[in-house]
């Protein structure tokens, strides 16, 4: 079940979560926020050691849009897809058995038709929606290693770190991001140890935590 939310301009929440954001969202429209369950966490050390297979350096370069079928039964408001195209620019840390491919597709969140018949970019709350232009510093899933075919997507809200120049500072829920801060709401552990790092300082922190997190594992088996 989602709960979706239009945001307006930028919202006080965006402002005191991760530092200053412009009032314009980043498609100059604001944007659905859309509240929803969630397959994996993704929040916490042990969260990406957990279930993710690969954290990257990674760059959108492009995106196209997925049509929805048209439907004589379905709802005025409804999703419209989005796929988007990755460009990883360094790897900091994989799983053993997961190669991380130079350049993947996978699916974003895209926008949301109204019932007025506008379309306003959708994006999960507290999540990156993963635009064209920016970099992000991404925890990866690979979810088609059982079926040994490349099926990598980002593990979840909270696995999705804007890096444009340090890490939280890039788009973020939809809204371009100037400057890192500190997040106050739904803590993010990851995020918090690392805003304000470049990506490369980002990363090796993220190595070390999560190769110590697996040793210590290890140790108690």
């Amino acid at each position: 079940m989602a709960t979706l939310s239009i945001a307006s301009g930028c919202s006080s929440d965006a402002g005191s979560d991760a530092g200053a954001a412009d009032a314009a969202t980043s498609e100059g429209r604001a944007p659905v926020i859309i509240e929803a369950s969630e397959r994996y966490l993704s929040h916490t050390f042990e969260d990406w050691l957990r279930q993710a297979d690969a954290v990257v350096l990674a760059e959108v370069v492009s995106e196209r849009r997925r049509e929805p079928v048209a439907d004589a039964t379905s709802p005025k408001r409804y999703p419209v897809g989005r796929t988007i195209a990755v460009e990883v620019v360094e790897v900091y840390w994989q799983r053993e058995g997961h190669a991380t491919p130079d350049q993947f597709e996978m699916n974003a969140w895209g926008w949301m038709a109204l019932e007025t018949g506008e379309e306003r970019p959708s994006v999960g709350e507290r999540s990156a929606r993963l635009e064209v232009g920016h970099r992000y510093l991404i925890a990866l899933d690979d979810a088609g290693a059982e079926a040994k075919e490349a099926l990598w997507t980002i593990l979840g809200s909270g696995a999705g770190l804007p890096a444009d120049s340090v890490i939280g500072v890039g788009e973020h829920e939809a809204q371009i991001i100037r400057e890192p801060g500190p997040r106050n709401t739904d803590s993010n552990q990851v995020a918090d140890a690392v805003a304000g790092l470049d990506a490369d300082a980002a990363g090796a922190l993220i190595a070390q935590r999560l190769n110590a997190l697996s040793q210590a594992t290890q140790g108690r088996d």
